[in-house]
């Protein structure tokens, strides 16, 4: 009973943010920042209230959320009409709040997007490979470089020991957990992978340390592009 009670009050709070109560919380915001007049707030809180009823209204009419174009050119209208109520002097400083917000956001997705891959490595980092396991996943980073780079026998024959060590280094120190702080393992994991890329990179060419920095640009402006398409 009281699990319901909690969601009936969560569905009716969230019912009762009308377009109103937006606006009226929007324009307090912009008046804080801005300084605004009496007469600015009212008008900035009509703009407001008019645009959250349409986005309301588009998004009632097609039953699921507006697509990213539509959202982006109602956010530039409302923008413009809340620019034509200010002075020089405090659209400039919209302005640049704007910027700042978009940046501020940018960035937030780009923590968030490192700290995700970051997790995905720990735990991969974090895995007991068995010695079929370890073998297989050597076997598959020696013939990828030999692909990409163009490895001479001599190389292969490195990079192969350089990955078998890596592997045997990193299940003994996942073998030995046990009262080992967290964050002190991933120190030593990532230690570990650093040491590793630094002896790939002695056995390599000036040119294939080149050509591998940049196939791996390639891969994360590949990743970015999917990831854009999706969205």
């Amino acid at each position: 009973m009281l699990m319901l009670a909690m969601c009936l009050t969560f569905v009716t709070t969230y019912a009762q943010k009308s377009p109103e109560k937006k606006a009226t919380k929007a324009m307090e915001r912009l008046t804080t920042d801005l300084n605004l007049s009496v007469e600015q707030q009212e008008a900035v809180k009509a703009i407001y209230m008019e645009n959250y009823a349409k986005r309301k209204a588009a998004k009632e009419a097609d039953g699921e959320k507006m697509d990213k174009a539509d959202r982006k050119a109602m956010k530039a209208e409302l923008d413009q009409q809340i620019a034509a109520v200010l002075t020089p002097a405090q659209a400039e400083k919209f302005a640049t709040m704007k910027t700042e917000r978009k940046q501020g956001r940018k960035d937030k997705r780009k923590d968030k997007r490192k700290d995700k891959r970051q997790d995905k490595r720990d735990s991969k980092l974090a895995k007991n490979y068995t010695a079929e396991q370890a073998e297989r996943k050597v076997n598959m980073s020696v013939d990828r470089m030999t692909q990409n780079l163009g490895l001479d026998e001599k190389q292969q024959v490195s990079v192969k020991a350089i990955y078998t060590n890596y592997y045997q280094d990193l299940n003994t120190l996942n073998a030995n957990t046990a009262n080992v702080d967290q964050d002190v393992l991933k120190e030593q994991r990532l230690a570990l992978t650093k040491e590793m890329k630094t002896n790939i990179d002695a056995v390599l060419t000036p040119e294939q340390i080149e050509k591998r920095k940049e196939n791996r640009k390639s891969n994360r402006r590949s990743r970015g592009d999917q990831k854009q398409r999706i969205e």
